[in-house]
């Protein structure tokens, strides 16, 4: 069975080769920040009338229609129909073409269609692709049942959808689309459907996941279970069981359902290639819903982490990891699987309760984002060693920890000597680009010396009352410098260590208001 990943590959090199060819446009999509193409118009026709397939063809798209085209257009030879982005509110009751050939039926993006009749898809046997999302649709005929040939059920965003006949007779099903559907248990016979290679079930209103049911899906390639709902969990042994799983989306109940997960994906030697996981209670997270966006995230949630039978296990690739509300280590250091975690890009921390937050000195220089918030005993993040360090960090922010007094300093104990570093009156690094530091009202320093950052953009300073210094040198300024956010009085109150650097840096100050600005939101 090919890969996921290299059918995307293929099906992308096809589509750049023809728009370099300019028989497909670029679209932005800006609504979902994504890249589309379309074929113009006159392309379309062309190609339609050098093939000689117009009777096989009824597309209609985008056209403002009312209502389905009459019988005359429903042709016995016709094998593809698009009446997508239309305003087709309903099909008559009386309505079944007799289509023996269609393999495609798009009705997508007819935001007023509620119903479909049962008749409809009576003589439609040869349906392989339906795509009925973006419709306001209640219920789907039980005809869509007698679909055996169909390989793809798209029902994206059918909000007001609560009722699916069962499925188990659509065994050469491949992909089941259900995200943002509004259905409340998943369809009966689900189980059933043996060769389905994609199940979205990224939905608000799942109530739970049958145990079971999932493991039965052996070919599944890509599994979206996490959404809105608090309840639909997952157990670790049914998403182990699917070995040919590339891509995971879930939440599972506890650390100990995560590491069965992960201790049979290293027992085999493939993690899948792209994860999106949550562990423990729910908590509302930023969710990108395309597969292909996922990376490799993990985020634990009022776990305990520590050390015994259940001691966290993390896969060796991860990328992402966000720990929030957790406890049972003292420090980061005792989670022993981070020693593995080679790969981290992103680290964030919140809610942590214990008073140190340090990070083993040599396992992170992949490390790019390090994010803490409301960790109200932390009273230092870095030593000045493990900064050199961890020479990729390019972003910092620190919100809402009250005991926090230093971002950069050495422990009591820490000397030069004790470091093979030289550490010098400047220090470098290279890559920071974005220091955030709000509400932290102990905070007295960034760093006693001196920080050299040409890559430094923006600056955010806010709720420091005890901050007077930045230890940026003005000679010369960041030359990738963008602005510094504070308050005026806080700029105003701040102390110099050259006469010159505080006119070196004023053009980029800018007077802003706290609670407009969107790292506070994010840290809440």
């Amino acid at each position: 069975m090919c890969s996921r990943r290299a059918a995307f590959d293929k099906g992308h090199a096809m589509l750049n080769k023809l728009e370099k060819a300019c028989l497909l446009e670029c679209v932005m999509n800006k609504s979902e920040d994504n890249k589309q193409v379309k074929m113009h118009d006159l392309v379309r026709d062309m190609v339609i009338h050098v093939n000689g397939i117009s009777s096989r063809l009824m597309v209609k798209s985008g056209m403002h229609l009312r209502e389905i085209p009459d019988g005359n257009y429903w042709t016995e030879d016709l094998e593809m129909v698009s009446l997508m982005h239309n305003y087709i509110s309903g099909i008559p009751s009386d309505v079944s073409p007799m289509c023996t050939r269609i393999s495609t039926l798009l009705l997508a993006s007819n935001h007023c269609l509620t119903m479909i009749p049962d008749p409809f898809f009576m003589h439609m046997a040869t349906l392989e692709v339906l795509d009925l999302s973006d419709t306001s649709i209640e219920a789907l005929p039980s005809s869509i049942s007698k679909l055996g040939k169909l390989s793809a059920l798209l029902l994206r965003r059918c909000a007001k959808l609560r009722l699916v006949p069962s499925l188990e007779k659509l065994i050469l099903l491949r992909k089941l689309d259900l995200c943002h559907a509004g259905i409340k248990e998943i369809p009966q016979g689900i189980e059933m459907l043996i060769n389905l290679r994609y199940l979205n079930l990224h939905t608000p209103y799942l109530e739970f996941l049958p145990c079971g049911v999932l493991s039965k899906l052996l070919n599944l390639q890509v599994l979206i279970t996490f959404g809105a709902s608090k309840t639909s969990k997952v157990k670790g042994y049914e998403v182990a069981s699917l070995r040919k799983l590339e891509t995971f989306s879930g939440q599972f109940y506890n650390i100990h359902e995560f590491n069965i997960f992960v201790h049979s994906i290293s027992t085999r030697g493939r993690e899948p290639d792209m994860y999106f996981i949550q562990v423990g209670e729910y908590h509302t997270v930023t969710f990108k819903e395309e597969p292909e966006s996922f990376g490799k995230h993990v985020k634990l949630v009022k776990c305990f982490i520590g050390r015994g039978d259940d001691e966290l296990v993390l896969p060796n690739g991860i990328q992402s990891l966000d720990i929030h509300d957790c406890h049972g280590v003292a420090s980061l250091c005792d989670i022993s699987s981070l020693n593995n975690a080679t790969n981290l890009r992103s680290l964030e921390i919140s809610n942590y309760k214990a008073g140190a937050a340090a990070l083993p000195n040599d396992m992170f220089s992949n490390l790019k984002s390090f994010r803490i918030h409301r960790c109200p005993n932390i009273k230092r993040l870095f030593t000045p060693g493990l900064l050199l360090q961890l020479h990729s960090l390019s972003v910092i922010e620190v919100t809402f920890c009250r005991q926090m007094k230093d971002i950069i300093a050495e422990d009591n104990d820490e000397s030069i000597e004790n470091h093979s570093i030289d550490m010098k009156k400047t220090t470098n690094h290279p890559m920071l680009r974005h220091l955030v530091l709000c509400e932290l009202p102990k905070l007295k320093s960034i760093y006693t010396q001196t920080l050299h950052c040409d890559s430094l953009q923006v600056i955010e300073v806010f709720g420091c009352p005890r901050l007077n210094r930045i230890p940026f040198s003005p000679s010369p300024v960041p030359s990738n410098l963008d602005k510094i956010l504070a308050t005026k009085e806080w700029w105003e109150s701040l102390e110099w260590d050259q006469p010159n650097a505080k006119t070196a840096f004023q053009p980029y100050f800018k007077n802003c208001i706290p609670h407009k600005l969107k790292f506070i939101n994010r840290s809440i």
